[in-house]
C-alpha cells in the first residue's frame, strides 16, 4: 500500500478532481501517527491561514474525504472514514459555514480555556441546553491553517477519556451516540441528524 505521502498532499489530490471512493484509500498507512506522535495544533506563531478555496458539498467531502482516512483509525480500530466525513459536513454546513470559513474547523471545537492556538470569535450563536431548548451562547473556535491540521487536532481531541467510548464504536449510530453522550454536541438531535447524511 502506498502512504499518504505517496499519493500527495490533500490539496494535490484536491487538484485532481475526482479521487475515488473511501474504498480507494483502505490501505492508506497513518505513518507518524500510527506511533501517537500527533502533529501539533495551530498556535499563534503560525502563519497566515490558506485561502479558504471551498466552493460547494462536492468540492468540501473531495476535500476532506483524504483527511478522514488519514485519521480514522488512528482514532479508533474500527472507526470508518464515511462516519468522519458526514460528521465534518454536518459540523461545517458542508464547509461553507462562516465559522469554518474563518477557521478550517471540521469538528466545531471550541476554543475553550486550555486551547493556546488561535481563535475565531462567532459572537452568539445558537446551542441547546442540557433540555434541548434553544439558547444564544457566545462562542469561539478553534482555528487552523488548513484541514488536515484540523483533522489531526480533532483526532488528538478525541483521544481524552471522556471519549473512550467514543474510539471503541462499532457502528456509525454507536460513535455518534457515544459522542453526544460524552458531551461533544448540545443538540438532543445530534444522532438523528448525522444518521441522515
Amino acid at each position: 500500500p502506498q502512504t499518504l505521502e505517496e499519493l500527495g498532499s490533500p490539496e494535490e489530490l484536491a487538484a485532481m478532481g475526482d479521487i475515488g471512493t473511501l474504498e480507494d484509500y483502505e490501505d492508506v498507512t497513518v505513518g507518524d501517527w500510527a506511533e501517537g506522535a500527533p502533529a501539533e495544533a495551530a498556535t499563534p506563531e503560525t502563519t497566515a491561514p490558506a485561502t479558504y478555496n471551498v466552493k460547494d458539498s462536492k468540492d468540501f467531502i473531495r476535500q476532506v474525504r483524504p483527511e478522514a482516512v488519514r485519521i480514522a483509525s488512528v482514532i479508533g480500530p474500527d472507526i470508518q472514514p464515511d462516519w468522519l466525513v458526514n460528521m465534518w459536513r454536518h459540523e461545517t454546513g458542508n464547509g461553507l459555514s462562516k465559522t469554518t470559513k474563518g477557521s478550517f474547523n471540521l469538528g466545531n471545537i471550541k476554543s475553550g480555556k486550555s486551547w493556546k492556538g488561535k481563535k475565531y470569535n462567532a459572537g452568539k450563536v445558537w446551542e441547546d441546553d442540557k433540555d434541548g431548548n434553544a439558547i444564544k451562547e457566545q462562542s469561539s473556535f478553534r482555528v487552523y491553517d488548513n484541514f488536515s491540521q484540523s483533522a489531526d487536532d480533532f483526532a488528538k481531541f478525541l483521544q481524552s477519556k471522556r471519549y473512550d467510548k467514543v474510539r471503541t464504536a462499532k457502528t456509525k449510530k454507536e460513535f455518534y451516540t457515544e459522542l453526544k453522550k460524552a458531551g461533544y454536541a448540545t443538540d438532543v438531535k445530534y444522532v438523528d441528524k448525522l444518521m441522515r447524511f
